[in-house]
């Protein structure tokens, strides 16, 4: 039996910092653009994360960086990368916080 789980009901754990701040955090609503991404609902990656193709890349390029166990490009632009797309994720972080087209703050 398989055992199907809607990301959209409330059964995941809520975000702490959501919790503490009232504010929504970068990652606020990954789960459900997982779902969404897995489901092929590419509608609704954006609608419940628009951050999720960062957070793709950033993965990514770490998990390329592990694999080769040296320097892919080199130590500094791999460095830049990283932290390129760190401050991209905190800049979404702050951006969808601030009520502006075409999303509304985070209910």
């Amino acid at each position: 039996m398989i055992l199907k789980m809607n990301p959209y009901l409330n059964l995941a754990h809520p975000c702490l910092f959501r919790q503490v701040s009232g504010y929504a955090c970068p990652g606020c609503g990954f789960t459900r653009a997982t779902h969404s991404f897995i489901t092929g609902d590419w509608a609704g990656i954006a609608s419940m994360n628009a951050g999720f193709p960062l957070f793709g890349c950033l993965w990514l390029w770490c998990v390329l960086m592990l694999l080769s166990r040296q320097a892919l490009l080199s130590h500094r632009i791999d460095e830049a990368i990283t932290d390129v797309l760190i401050a991209a994720i905190l800049a979404f972080g702050v951006v969808r916080n601030i009520a502006m087209w075409p999303w509304p703050l985070p209910g």
